[in-house]
């Protein structure tokens, strides 16, 4: 333990965790080892099983220098790592500050009218080429009625002779056996010729048909094609109409997914570091406890193994002490994406609303219809339509379907207990 204290007293302490917390980037951790200029974990740990040992001797008056030695060198350590919690924290309040200030300004709003003719053009190509097909299909549907009608006659021949049909009547004037069998054969044979003649225009009835269905499929092909270019252009209308295509919503969603991106670093760089230095500072306070033990025993005032015991028992990460290093982190749900229909003027006429539909949408060419909105503002209305339950109270200027985007939790009053309203506040003493 004295060769320990010793070499990490040679140039000062330094937590292993210290870190020039200038951004996320440079967040990142360091190698700790026992040197004269720091002091790892491990050397703690060494420290405190070397105490622990030296206990099993007793405490004596001599090794009071030693144990005050120690205690300067653990309270430095606390410093340090004080410290590198509050450039922690300090770091990331910065990155969410930076992440909370994009924000949406005021755009003009754009010039709709060619978005819109470009869909109209697009919707009546789209109905042109929907007669075409379904024309098409008309045809083939009447072919296809005419080889039912020429089938149902094959099906009429496409039978055995009926019981009894070769029997010998006896209104047949024959002279002989042979006679009788001339009868049948001619008979026969015009049954066969019927049935080649009924199954062959079956057959090519049935053809002719599915090959007008085929050659329909071109038709149909291209208005499908048709229909997505014209979705697509309808999309463009709409995320114009939401401000999408202006540099004020191309601006805010740079800025926030930049932020967002650096926040989220620091945050997990922050997470990792919280958990390290806690660690180190529990190791620090069992130190300290041990040593506080080895002054009572020499005053005299405290047993040293009863000490040693009581502070082998204690939940340091339970203690105030430690509580004070914990990071305050921050939710994405108290900075949520906005939607970029707050960057145009255009407020009127919202995409997917009634009043936007009737306006860009009312009497489309025939057998063509408009796509869901796909927009980012789609049928997003003024928070002012909206009640704000209990406890809440409204986000100002925003625009929203649901409490969550138009109402803000209200604080706890001062000289209270509790984080919002709507989950309960108490008065202190």
């Amino acid at each position: 333990a004295q060769l320990l204290v010793a070499d990490a007293m040679k140039g000062g302490y330094r937590s292993a965790n210290s870190k020039n917390y200038k951004s996320s980037q440079a967040m990142k951790a360091q190698p700790s080892p026992v040197s004269g200029d720091s002091l790892d974990f491990a050397s703690l740990s060494g420290i405190e099983a070397s105490l622990v040992a030296m206990a099993a001797e007793g405490a004596t008056p001599e090794l009071l220098p030693f144990v005050e030695q120690i205690a300067n060198l653990t309270s430095q350590m606390k410093e340090q790592v004080e410290t590198t919690a509050h450039a922690a924290q300090a770091s990331l309040d910065a990155t969410w500050k930076d992440f909370t200030s994009c924000a949406l300004s005021a755009g003009v709003a754009e010039d709709l009218s060619g978005y819109n003719a470009s869909h109209w053009d697009c919707r009546a190509s789209e109905s042109a080429l929907h007669k075409t097909y379904h024309d098409c299909l008309a045809i083939c549907d009447t072919k296809k009625a005419s080889s039912e009608s020429t089938c149902k006659t094959f099906a009429d021949v496409n039978h055995y002779p009926a019981y009894g049909d070769c029997k010998w009547q006896s209104t047949h004037e024959s002279e002989s056996v042979l006679d009788y069998m001339r009868i049948l054969k001619d008979d026969f044979d015009m049954k066969v010729e019927k049935w080649n003649k009924e199954n062959s225009e079956c057959e090519e009835s049935k053809h002719l048909a599915e090959e007008c269905y085929k050659g329909c499929e071109d038709e149909g092909t291209l208005l499908t094609e048709k229909r997505a270019d014209c979705d697509i252009r309808q999309g463009s209308l709409e995320s114009a109409g939401c401000g999408e295509t202006t540099d004020a919503c191309k601006n805010y969603e740079d800025c926030y997914e930049t932020n967002k991106e650096s926040w989220n670093d620091t945050n997990k760089t922050v997470t990792e570091e919280e958990v390290s230095y806690k660690a180190e500072y529990i190791a620090i306070l069992r130190v300290e406890c041990l040593l506080d033990g080895f002054v009572k025993s020499i005053d005299g005032t405290a047993n040293l193994s009863a000490s040693i015991e009581d502070c082998r028992g204690t939940d340091f990460y339970a203690s105030e002490e430690v509580d004070t290093l914990s990071i305050h982190y921050y939710s994405i749900s108290e900075n949520p994406k906005q939607v970029c229909y707050n960057t145009t003027a255009n407020a009127s006429f919202v995409p997917g609303t009634d009043s936007w539909i009737s306006s860009y949408y009312n009497n489309m060419p025939a057998n063509t219809e408009f796509a869901d909105c796909s927009a980012t503002c789609c049928g997003v209305a003024s928070c002012s339509d909206l009640m704000c339950p209990d406890g809440y109270s409204f986000k100002q200027g925003q625009t929203g379907k649901t409490s969550e985007e138009c109402c803000n939790a209200v604080a706890c009053p001062g000289n209270s207990t509790g984080e919002a309203v709507h989950s309960g506040c108490a008065c202190n003493s």
